[in-house]
């Protein structure tokens, strides 16, 4: 997916257009341990828990008190 397209799902979403176009910029460059995750979440919406050296998305996430709210 390109980044235009990744951007366009995230306007969709909710994202304003400067945090589509800046979230949307790293995520075209994203791992390839996690594409599988984005792109299954670009698609559906469905969130998957990931785990790479030690870190999960899920922990992360609420380790750090990120949460869905759009940039």
């Amino acid at each position: 997916m390109n980044k235009e397209q990744i951007k366009n799902i995230l306007i969709d979403r909710g994202y304003s257009l400067p945090g589509a176009e800046t979230a949307s910029s790293d995520l075209v460059g994203i791992n390839d341990k996690l594409k599988s995750c984005l792109e299954e979440w670009l698609a559906s919406g469905n969130e998957q828990d990931y785990s790479v050296d030690g870190f999960s998305i899920k922990g992360d996430r609420k380790s750090t008190r990120l949460n869905s709210s759009h940039m």
